[in-house]
């Protein structure tokens, strides 16, 4: 809806196959864009840049969920835990360098002991 008008658009994120699941948005409730639900959650966002980063990170960890879990003000790192094949939920930090392990939230469970994980990839929606 137009703050100036009043006048309601098209959804600016909308997916067949998905819901939004939350906003994402920063301390000052500024909205960035939105996660979408499911075994393996997707992310769009304002910024193209940003949503094609998100793409390729799923693209190269396609037996795994990632979870957006925090970010700094400029993108430049971002806190992200996941789960699915040989990932019992670690959290992993991402910089511009790659990703840096930096705590598993299931110490106990060894990461052969998780089976990956079932349903539609990105990779499937994409083709």
């Amino acid at each position: 809806m137009s703050l100036s008008t009043g006048e309601l658009s098209e959804p600016l994120f909308i997916r067949e196959d998905a819901d939004v699941e939350y906003l994402v948005k920063d301390v000052n409730r500024v909205v960035h864009g939105v996660a979408y639900s499911g075994l393996h959650p997707s992310y769009e966002f304002f910024d193209d840049t940003l949503t094609k980063q998100f793409k390729n990170i799923a693209l190269a960890m396609p037996n795994n969920g990632f979870y957006l879990r925090n970010y700094t003000p400029d993108w430049s790192s971002i806190l992200f835990r996941f789960e699915g094949e040989g990932t019992p939920g670690d959290y992993y930090k991402f910089t511009k360098g790659g990703f840096n392990f930096l705590a598993s939230s299931r110490d106990n469970i060894a990461p052969e002991q998780v089976h990956p994980m079932v349903g539609k990839t990105l990779q499937q929606e994409m083709a």
